[in-house]
């Protein structure tokens, strides 16, 4: 500080400059997303079960009793169906002439199929920077 005459004080101001960074977002660029549906045909073979019944006519030719009536029965996984007609002889009597034996088994045949399937692809385009982005 200097002193003047006068007493009086001359001050002199010191400035300085400070930079402070100040961001802000501005627009860059675009990107566009477009979507597509491909269709294509895949084919797999496929197994598909089924049954079928086997029928075997076993004949019996046994003469029942006056008062027996033979009932259907379960053998295992086959069932016996008895099958009875009267024969005409001096004497009426009933025969057992056959059972029906019925069952059934699990068959597997391949079955072809062919569909078509859909699936959906992205596609992302960002013009500013000629970059493409595909995934599928």
């Amino acid at each position: 500080m200097e002193e003047r005459e006068t007493g009086d004080v001359l001050r002199v101001p010191v400035v300085e400059e400070r930079l402070i960074p100040q961001t802000s977002w501005t627009e860059a660029g675009e990107v566009q997303v477009t979507k597509q549906v491909r269709t294509s045909v895949e084919e797999l073979d496929v197994p598909v079960h089924y049954e079928e019944a086997i029928v075997e006519r076993v004949p019996v030719n046994r003469v029942l009793a006056d008062n027996e009536t033979p009932a259907p029965r379960q053998e295992g996984d086959v069932l016996i169906v008895p099958v009875v007609h009267e024969h005409l002889v001096v004497v009426k009597q009933r025969v057992l002439a056959e059972e029906i034996r019925i069952s059934k088994r699990v068959q597997t045949r391949t079955q072809h199929v062919a569909e078509e399937v859909s699936r959906e692809e992205v596609n992302l385009t960002h013009p500013g920077l000629n970059a493409h982005s595909a995934q599928g």
